[in-house]
């Protein structure tokens, strides 16, 4: 396994732990972060309250928009969903993961 192979489990074992603080530094070794993986990064935002979480949320639907080609209404449900987000993770995890996978 190669130098980005070890960094990106890093960064995996580092979303484990819910330390943002880890996850942020495993995340910089990386020389991408995928829509997927940007996502766990803010579940875990949402779900530490922490107080980026609203323009990381706003960041993330707006690449969800740009990569994915999304149409205005699945905009629209991408960011209702990342701004329920933090009042139900588990629930909205499934839904957000459900519109990236269709897609």
């Amino acid at each position: 396994m190669g130098n980005a192979g070890s960094d990106y489990a890093l960064f995996r074992r580092a979303l484990l732990t819910k330390s943002v603080s880890q996850i942020e530094a495993a995340a910089r070794q990386l020389p991408t972060v995928s829509l997927d993986d940007a996502l766990s990064i803010l579940i875990v935002l949402a779900e530490k309250r922490d107080p980026r979480y609203p323009r990381a949320a706003a960041r993330w639907a707006a690449r969800a928009t740009s990569e994915l080609g999304l149409s205005v209404d699945q905009s629209r449900r991408a960011l209702a969903l990342v701004e329920v987000l933090p009042e139900a993770p588990e629930a909205m995890r499934l839904m957000l993961l459900d519109l990236v996978r269709r897609r």
